[in-house]
């Protein structure tokens, strides 16, 4: 999953390893499934339940970018976000496990159309 990350390429399981919850834990992992503008890089370090995303925000998207949170590794919402300044985030009211992130009122009132956008959750 490592060099998925490093390409930004998505993956997929095919087995029949469901009943193992070590397998479980190790497949469950933090993700932008979502990304309002270009991504750079995102990884996940399970072994240490950090999550980086970097990207090129682009506030003329008008959806946010959005990252699941498995409730496996973070549960009861036990991480701590960490943006940028021209970002903001906020839990999806629909779905506790996804964490939006919107460009900030200082973003949206200056000239820029795009800046490089970073979070990380831990």
């Amino acid at each position: 999953m490592y060099y998925a990350d490093v390409f930004l390429q998505s993956w997929t399981f095919w087995g029949n390893g469901y009943s193992s919850m070590a397998l479980i834990k190790r497949l469950s992992r933090a993700y932008a499934r979502a990304i309002a503008g270009t991504p750079i890089s995102m990884k996940y370090h399970a072994d240490q339940r950090i999550f980086y995303l970097y990207y090129y925000a682009n506030k003329t998207i008008n959806e946010p970018t959005e990252i699941y949170i498995p409730f496996l590794h973070y549960p009861q919402a036990n991480y701590t976000i960490s943006v940028n300044q021209y970002l903001k985030w906020r839990v999806d009211p629909t779905d506790a496990n996804v964490i939006l992130v919107e460009p900030n009122e200082y973003f949206m009132n200056s000239l820029l159309e795009v800046v490089k956008g970073s979070v990380e959750i831990h």
